[in-house]
């Protein structure tokens, strides 16, 4: 095997990267639309079956017969479920598979789900769709399972007419992913959803450009994105709550089963007489590919977004004016926010702080006391309410979707929407029936489990975990005065060392605290513990960015007066999930929100200051907050900061 690149036997007058449109559709068709390659995927991928997919390996006995087919299927189920727990709708639904293949996903789904109305498959192959044609005939599918031949580049289909968009393993082959991702919104209904898995670049280290790109130049790949720019180009297209499930596990275990698959086939003597050489080209490149994924040349999983169902933009408004810069030069950027808050030091992050006091010391003790002084004094306790909260005990940053930004308790309204959507998200993904306990680690006043627990019978107990004596004081009088004291609890302590019994909870929830962290993998290890099998994870969080022109010592500056310890990235954060022992760990970016919030947050500093700080708030701490809330804005832009919700389930067996 050879290691240092990736192996591959092609004619490149086919499989070369062209830069051609037509040129590029024929190689596909060549790839996979001839008798020899549907009967070398059937029986290499498929255990004989329509089903060519990789697979997702929970459970299954890699030694039984038919192994990889029931993974492959394993992994269609997986993506549909997922699917349509985050559409949330009732009743029928109607959803296209983009790049269908022989049909296999849409005949499985719709034999399991009488739910789904019609299933539309749209694939560019010809054989294949016969395929796929006759097998729902014969499975007496025909009515609700149509196949259409064409691109998902220029999908022939009206706009929002699916409640779903899905592809398996398919967009790999994308000739513009930007395009592909856009047209899969355009034929997807307002509030719908878009679920994929595709083999995605690879970051390892080690890895060259040159060894990516001989992959791409040999597979019929055009427009090879890693897990991160295919969130961007989603987002870029127009979806939201965009977040990508890492599974490269699993297709290390597909690659495997593959080899294996290959080389007993030719041990046997070739039995279906597969083209020698075809067979010979993957045994090398099966093998290579394995190594390759354990140096990080290769990505592969989930991701899934929602088709936004409403605009909260209104022209003439604030944001509406002052989201203008956005995307425009950073010079641009500078001279806008220097109007907003003068002699604002835009190269670095400003910090008016005590370093005794916030300063990163490698002490935990230390830590959790500059943690203290930042949250729970009278006049902290007094700035947020004001600041973020409108006056209320909610301070954390919101999710503007519908929010009037100029409305009267804009910004309250926005953390409770915030807290509303992942606990959502939480109980969808948990999927249980009857009641719910949950804890909520850095629970802060304990406005969060106050709002669940108002509106959400169905949680039998909420158990605040947090480290501040006074906000825990307040979120305890507060319970009591809503007549929520048996429903709701507050345990003084830290999510690094919970005092609670092992798999505790159905859901453990964080909100705008791990940030404080002092080590995330013991916070992850913890949650993991104190939570049942089969439960979840869900947590938002403010994290490190890797912006262009960014450096270190601006992330450490950060990091070093904010009282935080270990800032990782949302990739960071993913792996350090996945190495506690989370699995299905996915990332929604919803970067886009905090710099709503840090202008909204701007915006009551400045109404404050200029009324003549009625409610007596410190005057140096306002002025402080003023100008790095300013800075703040210009460097989300940079990409010094990302923020938004990491989810994941803690295996059932």
């Amino acid at each position: 095997v050879e290691t240092g690149k990736i192996a591959a036997e092609v004619d490149p007058s086919i499989y070369g990267k062209s830069g051609d449109l037509t040129k590029h559709m024929e190689g596909v068709k060549a790839q996979y639309d001839t008798k020899e390659k549907l009967e070398f995927y059937a029986q290499v991928m498929g255990d004989g079956t329509a089903n060519i997919h990789f697979g997702k390996w929970d459970g299954v006995d890699l030694d039984e017969e038919g192994a990889y087919g029931k993974a492959s299927e394993q992994m269609t189920d997986y993506m549909f479920d997922l699917a349509t727990k985050l559409w949330g709708g009732e009743g029928k639904i109607s959803y296209v598979d983009l790049g269908s293949g022989t049909g296999a996903a849409a005949l499985r789904l719709c034999e399991k789900h009488d739910a789904i109305e019609k299933a539309t498959c749209l694939n560019l192959c010809e054989e294949q769709n016969s395929l796929a044609t006759q097998r729902a005939a014969d499975a007496g599918l025909g009515e609700r399972v149509s196949v259409v031949t064409g691109t998902y580049e220029e999908c022939p289909f009206e706009a929002d007419s699916f409640d779903v968009s899905f592809s398996q393993d398919a967009f790999v082959h994308a000739f513009s992913k930007s395009k592909t991702f856009g047209e899969a919104l355009r034929v997807t209904r307002p509030g719908g959803v878009f679920v994929f898995c595709d083999l995605m670049c690879g970051s390892g280290e080690g890895v060259s450009e040159e060894e990516l790109a001989t992959f791409a130049a040999t597979n019929m790949v055009n427009d090879w994105l890693s897990p991160e720019q295919n969130i961007k180009a989603c987002q870029e297209a127009g979806w939201e709550d965009v977040a990508f499930v890492d599974l490269t596990s699993d297709i290390r275990i597909s690659f495997q089963l593959m080899l294996k698959k290959v080389e007993k086939i030719i041990a046997a003597g070739n039995p279906d007489n597969i083209d020698d050489q075809l067979l010979d080209s993957y045994r090398k490149n099966l093998a290579n590919r394995i190594v390759q994924v354990d140096r990080g040349v290769f990505k592969w999983g989930v991701v899934h977004a929602k088709k936004p169902d409403h605009s909260f933009m209104r022209p003439g408004s604030f944001i509406a004016s002052s989201l203008a810069f956005t995307n425009t030069e950073s010079t641009t950027n500078s001279l806008t926010t220097a109007k907003m808050a003068p002699n604002v030091e835009t190269g670095k992050i400003a910090a008016e702080v005590d370093p005794s006091i916030y300063g990163k010391s490698g002490d935990l003790t230390k830590h959790m006391e500059g943690v203290k002084a930042q949250y729970d004094t009278k006049e902290k306790l007094e700035f947020y309410a004001q600041v973020m909260g409108d006056g209320t005990a909610n301070i954390h940053f919101g999710k503007w979707d519908g929010v009037d930004l100029d409305e009267e308790g804009a910004y309250g309204k926005a953390s409770e929407q915030m807290t509303d959507y992942m606990f959502d998200l939480a109980t969808k993904l948990w999927g249980g029936e009857g009641k719910i306990s949950y804890v909520d680690l850095g629970s802060g006043t304990g406005a969060a489990a106050l709002r669940l627990c108002e509106k959400h019978d169905a949680i039998e107990k909420a158990t605040c975990l947090n480290l501040c004596e006074e906000q825990n004081s307040l979120a305890t009088q507060r319970a009591a005065d809503a007549g929520l004291g048996e429903r709701v609890s507050v345990v003084t302590g830290t999510y690094e060392e919970c005092p609670f019994e092992a798999d505790s909870f159905d859901v453990s929830f964080s909100q705008d605290a791990f940030v404080h962290a002092f080590s995330k993998s013991k916070t992850f290890g913890e949650a993991l513990r104190v939570t049942r099998p089969g439960g979840v994870f869900v947590f938002c969080d403010l994290m490190c960015g890797s912006g262009e022109g960014v450096s270190e010592e601006e992330l450490a500056t950060f990091a070093a007066t904010n009282m935080v310890n270990d800032w990782l990235s949302p990739e960071q954060n993913i792996k350090a999930c996945q190495e506690a022992g989370w699995e299905d760990v996915a990332f929604v970016d919803l970067t886009s929100d905090i710099r709503i919030s840090f202008q909204l947050m701007l915006k009551k500093v400045e109404k404050i200051i200029a009324a003549g700080n009625p409610d007596n708030i410190d005057d140096q701490l306002l002025d402080s907050y003023r100008k790095n809330l300013a800075n703040r804005i210009v460097q989300v832009d940079r990409g010094v900061f990302k923020w938004g919700v990491v989810h994941a389930k803690k295996p059932a067996n």
